[in-house]
């Protein structure tokens, strides 16, 4: 599928499957209505159909020699993480809160505890326990392990400059 949209659409599901499929493509020039070409699409068929077309053939060649994975550059790399950060209230909440941590560990309770708090806060919709444990594993480098008593423990620490996540 192929959006175009002024405005990043919101998605529920922020699986594996969407991350993987989701290519995010920003144009920042904007042309003036008074400079719209409303001919384009006929003079480019007509002037520039041989180059289109042999650019096609160049790209489908390249996808075949690549196994039918396309590259992305770094700037849409960074565009989807972008993306995602803000589309997924765990990862959100995590980056402007949290900082992993090797010396200093939070009970899984408190971090979703404040979790709820950022979502309260900021009028995001919170999940469930248990697909916040998963968002929070998809996170580079973020443990999670039993601590004392048996509390779910993870590797990470409040930031000092963290919104204040009281109401």
């Amino acid at each position: 599928f192929i959006f175009a949209s002024n405005q990043l659409p919101t998605l529920k599901n922020l699986d594996d499957a969407i991350e993987r499929r989701l290519q995010l493509i920003f144009f920042e020039h904007r042309v003036p209505m008074d400079k719209i070409d409303l001919d384009l699409s006929t003079k480019l068929v007509k002037h520039e159909l041989q180059g289109i077309i042999g650019q096609a053939l160049f790209a489908a060649t390249e996808l075949l020699k690549n196994n039918f994975a396309f590259h992305t550059p770094q700037a849409l790399q960074e565009n989807k993480r972008e993306f995602f950060i803000d589309a997924s209230s765990p990862l959100s909440f995590f980056f402007a809160c949290y900082q992993i941590s090797e010396t200093e560990h939070t009970s899984a309770n408190t971090l979703y505890e404040d979790y709820l708090l950022y979502c309260k806060k900021f009028n995001k919709s919170p999940l469930s326990t248990t697909k916040f444990g998963l968002a929070m594993n998809q996170i580079p480098n973020v443990r999670s392990f039993k601590g004392a008593k048996g509390a779910r423990m993870r590797n990470v620490t409040k930031k000092l400059d963290a919104p204040l996540l009281s109401l």
